[in-house]
């Protein structure tokens, strides 16, 4: 029974790409991740848990937010509304990850609304997560890309390790503040 019980999952979208972060937390939703998947099942999915939404990170930063766009109609004439993806996210943190995950999922319109009833979206840590639904996850989705380091986040003995191509001379300036700080005759 414990393959046919729904699971609790946390996947954490800090610095992940929303699109692939997405097509990875719809197969939980769809329950693709079970053996017991079938064409035919549509009640297998688990629930995710998906914190760090405001978080995301998409590729090419720099234009990417801005060109990208999402396009919600009501069915009326000229009741079409286009947002680019940086609007989007200023207006809601979870509304970018949601319209993500919705794409993803086929168009049936019997198994869409359930399975993205069972996402829940937040924007920030685990401490603004439900106490219930932290005590219900069983499992973490690995993320789709390694998130890289600060450089303040590596010790010493880390940075001391990292081969040189060459060293600077002790009386070398690296930033222009330095310079009214030397004195004069130097």
């Amino acid at each position: 029974w414990a393959t046919f019980a729904r699971q609790y999952w946390l996947y954490d979208c800090y610095k992940q790409c929303p699109m692939l972060s997405a097509e990875r937390i719809s197969r939980y939703l769809r329950g693709l991740h079970k053996p017991i998947s079938a064409p035919d099942l549509t009640e297998v999915g688990d629930f995710v848990v998906v914190i760090n939404t405001r978080h995301i990170a998409a590729k090419d930063n720099s234009r990417f937010w801005d060109r990208l766009l999402y396009t919600q109609h009501t069915r009326f004439p000229s009741f079409r509304r286009e947002e680019t993806m940086r609007e989007m996210h200023c207006r809601d943190p979870t509304l970018v990850m949601k319209s993500e995950i919705r794409a993803t999922m086929p168009s049936k319109l019997r198994e869409r609304p359930i399975a993205l009833a069972r996402a829940f979206l937040h924007p920030d840590g685990l401490d603004t997560v439900n106490k219930n639904l932290l005590n219900n996850i069983t499992g973490v989705i690995e993320q789709v890309l390694p998130v890289p380091k600060r450089l303040d986040e590596y010790s010493k003995q880390e940075l001391d390790e990292v081969p040189r191509l060459f060293e600077l001379p002790e009386n070398h300036i690296l930033d222009r503040r330095q310079l009214s700080d030397r004195p004069k005759d130097a």
